[in-house]
């Protein structure tokens, strides 16, 4: 029986529940998020055994998240909120977990569009991190978020609410669109690129729990959605209107031909922190 007061009592405790499952290193940092985002309880005050609030009951909450985790539920999904570009957006398993490298995504739009009042459109917004954070880093853009998910939507309206950003809201299927209700200056999307045959190599907490329709291609169709998504930026784009993608690292060469092929200039295939092919940006004149 552990003191249900002590902090790191509580802490070795998570690390006793999740070492068998995730080894000691990951154990750790879990924990320490954990407590951080149960009991307030940073891991400087956990180390002087900082004694837990007594109207609080630990073990309430504690072991229900700790069983989800043995599941392998990312912990994401477990605490409701994801980091991203410096905040801390709200998050289910209705959308994807924000990536580090949307990030760069995001830092590469921000850096290009230095001018005020533009309006951008996320196709496929998700937790809407991309559109909101946008939001946020330029000046006054007004923000369009768009996913064929209405849960989706629901769960970027919370973010949005919760920074204070005021959007525009689509519920649509972008492959059966015909045409973007009104143009926009950017189009930036992370549209589902991973194909059906990648799954051999993905990890059971992706496979298992995040939304497969955000995430999976046909093998036999795995740019439809840039192709798609080009076709309506052609009339959806004013002059010289740019359009960002995150895709597929094994596809950078054939999305610099699709962007060819619908008409772009200006296009530049970008790698990640890794060195991998993963955006890429283009122009419509």
């Amino acid at each position: 029986m552990i003191s249900e007061n002590s902090s790191k009592a509580l802490y070795l405790y998570i690390i006793n529940e999740l070492a068998p499952v995730y080894g000691e290193k990951e154990s750790r940092q879990m924990g320490k998020l954990l407590m951080e985002a149960l009991f307030g309880l940073s891991f400087e005050k956990v180390l002087i055994d900082e004694k837990i609030k007594g109207d609080l009951n630990p073990m309430d909450d504690l072991k229900s998240k700790l069983d989800l985790l043995k599941k392998h539920t990312p912990i994401q999904y477990v605490l409701g909120k994801a980091h991203f570009y410096g905040r801390e957006f709200i998050v289910t398993p209705d959308v994807l977990i924000p990536r580090q490298e949307t990030e760069e995504l995001v830092r590469e739009v921000i850096t290009d569009n230095p001018d005020g009042d533009l309006k951008i459109l996320d196709i496929g917004t998700g937790s809407g991190c991309i559109g909101i954070t946008l939001a946020l880093e330029m000046r006054h853009p007004r923000i369009t978020l768009l996913d064929v998910s209405r849960k989706a939507i629901e769960v970027a309206f919370e973010n949005a609410t919760k920074f204070g950003v005021e959007a525009d809201y689509i519920i649509d299927d972008i492959l059966t669109m015909t045409h973007f209700p009104e143009k926009y200056h950017i189009i930036v999307s992370n549209p589902p690129y991973v194909r059906e045959g990648e799954k051999i190599w993905m990890q059971s907490n992706v496979l298992d729990h995040e939304p497969g329709q955000a995430l999976f291609v046909s093998d036999d169709d795995p740019l439809l959605f840039y192709r798609k998504i080009l076709g309506l930026a052609d009339g959806g784009l004013f002059p010289g209107g740019s359009i960002y993608f995150e895709i597929n690292e094994y596809y950078g060469d054939e999305m610099v031909k699709l962007c060819e092929k619908a008409g772009c200039s200006c296009i530049r295939l970008m790698q990640d922190i890794h060195g991998k092919d993963r955006f890429i940006k283009a122009r419509f004149n």
